[in-house]
C-alpha cells in the first residue's frame, strides 16, 4: 500500500486486520513516517505489550 509508505501532510488513517500479532508489528514498523498508532484490544495487558513493540513517536 503505497500510502502507509509515503509522508502525507494531512491527517490519515490505514485501519489493517492481521492474522499475527507479528504480522501487525512487522507492518507497523515498516514505514519511516509513522507518527502515531493504535491498538484496538479488549485485553490490556496485551496491548501494552503489543505498543511496547511499535517503533512510533505515540502509541
Amino acid at each position: 500500500m503505497i500510502i502507509s509508505h509515503e509522508q502525507t501532510f494531512s491527517p490519515v488513517v490505514i485501519l489493517t486486520a492481521f492474522e499475527t500479532e507479528e504480522q501487525a508489528i512487522e507492518k507497523a514498523n515498516n514505514s519511516i513516517h509513522v507518527l502515531r498508532c493504535s491498538i484496538f484490544l479488549q485485553n490490556t495487558e496485551r496491548a501494552h505489550g503489543l505498543a511496547r513493540k511499535l517503533r512510533s513517536g505515540t502509541v
